[in-house]
C-alpha cells in the first residue's frame, strides 16, 4: 500500500570563471603573439546526481527530501540566461533515464599583446547535479546566478497501523486515520458493537525495505 506526492524543490546554479592558461609577455614590449591551446568541452549529468542536488537542497527545510527513500525526479525548469546545451542535456537524461556525458577536445587561439600577462578562462556552470565547461575568454564576464525548480514525485509506503482507543465521541482523533466503514465516514471500526471508539493510525515511510509486504487480520 502506498500514495505519492509531488513537490517543487528551489536550488541554484552557479557560473564561475576558471583559469587555464597564463602567459607573461610583459617583458617584451615590442612583439605580441598568438598562442594556440588545446581545451575540452564537457558535459555530465546523471539522474542519481540530480536526486543528490535535490535532497541536499532540502537539508535546512522541515521536510527534508530523503537521499535513501524512494522517488523519482519529474522535471528540471531553468530561470535566466541559460545554455540552451545544458536544457536540452537536462532533458534528454531525465528521459532517457540514464547519463549524458560529453567530452569534446578542440582548439582555441588567444593573443598575447605586447607587455601584457594574456590569461585564458573557461567558463563553468555547476547547478541540479550538471557540469558544465565550455565557453573560453581572455576577457571573462560575470554571469548571475541561475534560479532552477526540481519537481520530484515521492512515494510513501505503509510501515506500520496503530490501534488507537477513544473514550468519548469528540476526543481528538489520529491524523489521517484509516476509513473503514466505507461510505458512512466514520473512521471508527467499532461503530455498533458497543465499548470503546477504535482507530487504525496508518505510519508511512519513503523507504520501500521497511514497509508492509502483507497484513493479516485475526479476529
Amino acid at each position: 500500500m502506498f500514495y505519492s506526492t509531488e513537490r517543487v524543490i528551489n536550488t541554484v546554479g552557479k557560473y564561475e570563471w576558471v583559469r587555464l592558461f597564463n602567459i607573461d609577455n610583459s617583458s617584451n614590449n615590442a612583439l605580441g603573439f598568438k598562442r594556440t591551446e588545446k581545451v575540452t568541452k564537457s558535459i555530465l549529468v546523471d539522474v542519481e546526481s540530480i536526486k543528490r542536488s535535490a535532497a541536499s537542497s532540502t537539508k535546512s527545510d522541515s521536510a527534508k527530501l530523503d537521499i535513501g527513500g524512494v522517488f523519482e525526479i519529474m522535471k528540471v525548469d531553468f530561470s535566466g540566461k541559460i545554455e540552451e546545451e545544458i536544457k536540452s542535456s537536462m532533458e534528454s537524461t531525465l528521459t532517457s533515464k540514464n547519463k549524458t556525458e560529453i567530452i569534446v577536445e578542440k582548439t582555441v587561439e588567444y593573443t598575447v599583446e605586447p607587455g601584457k600577462k594574456g590569461v585564458l578562462y573557461q567558463l563553468r556552470f555547476h547547478g541540479a547535479g550538471l557540469s558544465y565547461a565550455d565557453e573560453v575568454s581572455t576577457h571573462p564576464n560575470h554571469r548571475p546566478d541561475v534560479q532552477i525548480e526540481i519537481k520530484v514525485r515521492e512515494y510513501w509506503f505503509l510501515q506500520n497501523i496503530n490501534v488507537i482507543y477513544g473514550e468519548n465521541y469528540n476526543d481528538p482523533r489520529p491524523n489521517g486515520v484509516i476509513k473503514v466503514n466505507e461510505g458512512v465516514g466514520n473512521p471508527d471500526i467499532n461503530t455498533g458493537y458497543g465499548g470503546k471508539y477504535v482507530y487504525l493510525e496508518p505510519e508511512w515511510t519513503q523507504s520501500g525495505v521497511s514497509s508492509f509486504n502483507s497484513i493479516s487480520i485475526g479476529l
